[in-house]
């Protein structure tokens, strides 16, 4: 059984789960879109079409079908769009299970959501060009704790 909220877009009243409007939340908060009415419009245009005397309420894949046809990017999952429900704050760890070799740059990437390939290329141009690349990942390495997996 899921909550089910009620929210109002565009005028409209709409029953959603409450995982489905995290996320939908979420999508136009990341392109910048709360409260543009044109957005808002569409989607209570899309939301009306799913509504009939058989489906009453908006769900998470609804959500992410119609988030889809008006191109929003939506590959996060609904963890993340549920972090406004748990008060925990984001934390930097090493990745030791996707590292090459301390899992500094994997812990990075996965903080920044950022490709962590990207980073290794980074530390690799710090360590050729700078000289002080491996220093400063082998600091990071001592400094930053272990993700441990229960």
């Amino acid at each position: 059984m899921k909550k089910v909220i009620t929210i109002h877009i565009n005028g409209l009243l709409f029953h959603m789960e409450e995982d489905g409007f995290n996320v939908m939340r979420e999508s136009l908060f990341r392109q910048g879109k709360q409260g543009d009415k044109a957005t808002e419009a569409l989607l209570a245009e899309r939301f009306s079409a799913l509504i009939n005397s058989a489906k009453q309420v908006i769900t998470l894949a609804d959500v992410q079908n119609v988030l889809g046809q008006l191109g929003f990017r939506s590959n996060f999952d609904t963890s993340q769009a549920n972090s406004y429900n748990t008060h925990e704050p984001k934390r930097l760890y090493r990745k030791t299970s996707d590292k090459v070799i301390g899992g500094v740059c994997s812990g990075l990437g996965e903080y920044w959501d950022i490709d962590q390939t990207l980073l290794r290329i980074l530390f690799v141009v710090a360590f050729f060009g700078f000289g002080a690349g491996l220093l400063f990942y082998i600091l990071l390495w001592i400094i930053i704790p272990e993700k441990k997996l229960f």
